[in-house]
């Protein structure tokens, strides 16, 4: 079971969203560098920003957060026409969140991911993998409805045992540059959902060489937002200070070590988690916010 966090109480109606983009290529590299894969990377920045949230805010367990995490079935290169329906299921990933040392972090998510991907392929057969629609019968009957609220309102869903503390979802995006009228995404920062008993999700998306964060809450679950998507920038810089040879070095016109928004603080040095400056981060976006004719993102917000 997962242990208690913030994270896993019952959700209303309020939400908080943010957002954070690190650069592609270096995340990749640095995923190689250790032996990994991006989606490895991607966990460990994850991972070592949470730590760092839970660790500012006193609420850090001592047993490893577990995240619910979708896993691709589908075979590389697959291109049977029979089978075009939704080949993912779901998995649970150990973060490690509870070992000080990054490397010895970085190990634990390998590890952990490792086993999902065997007993993912030899239970391949068995497993359900149409997970979205799976609540889908409980979720338009009205007594399930009442039955859920009866949950959240209740209480019970920060007092039951929960096997995962959040879910984190990394998709693939588009590789170019998407227009609209004529003007450019900057970002493609997606949003997912939240749920009763798990009220944080981080979803990744890559798009056009960039890696965007669109992390979503219940306002009562994070109720620090930004301080989250800034640990995040900072969990990257510290990524490069570990494992900066195997990056690859940043145009000549961009200060190297720096991600392409200058907003993230210096690297944190080895072996500490990364300390949070409140002075300088990502910032809420009212929904209501009217888009630039020449800067189209899809930044959202709290409401």
């Amino acid at each position: 079971l997962a242990p208690a966090t913030p994270f896993n109480t019952g959700i209303t109606a309020d939400r908080v969203f943010v957002t954070a983009t690190l650069p592609l290529a270096e995340c990749k590299a640095m995923g190689k560098a250790v032996g990994g894969s991006l989606n490895d990377m991607l966990l460990w920045i994850c991972s070592t920003a949470l730590r760092s949230y839970l660790t500012q805010h006193h609420s850090l367990p001592k047993k490893s957060l577990v995240a619910a995490m979708p896993v691709s079935l589908r075979e590389a290169g697959a291109s049977d026409t029979a089978n075009l329906g939704n080949q993912v299921s779901m998995s649970l990933v150990e973060l490690g969140t509870h070992l000080a040392h990054p490397l010895k972090r970085m190990n634990a998510i390998m590890a952990s991911t490792g086993k999902v991907k065997t007993s993912m392929q030899s239970l391949k057969g068995l497993l359900p993998t149409d997970y979205p629609s799976l609540l889908a019968p409980w979720l338009v009957g009205g007594a399930a409805k009442l039955a859920l609220n009866t949950y959240g309102k209740s209480g019970l869903a920060s007092r039951l045992p929960m096997v995962a503390n959040l879910a984190i979802s990394n998709v693939p995006g588009p590789p170019v540059p998407l227009f609209l009228a004529g003007a450019k995404f900057t970002t493609f920062h997606p949003l997912s959902i939240v749920m009763h008993g798990l009220a944080l999700n981080i979803t990744i998306q890559t798009y056009a060489g960039h890696v965007d964060f669109g992390i979503v809450a219940g306002k009562k679950a994070l109720p620090h937002a930004q301080d989250l998507a800034r640990s995040i920038e900072e969990a990257f810089t510290q990524a490069q200070g570990l494992l900066g040879a195997g990056a690859p070095t940043p145009p000549a016109s961009k200060p190297p070590g720096k991600t392409p928004k200058s907003r993230v603080a210096s690297a944190t040095p080895l072996g500490k988690p990364p300390s949070v400056k409140r002075a300088a981060g990502p910032k809420m976006i009212p929904i209501k916010n009217k888009a630039k004719p020449s800067d189209v993102s899809n930044h959202g917000t709290t409401r």
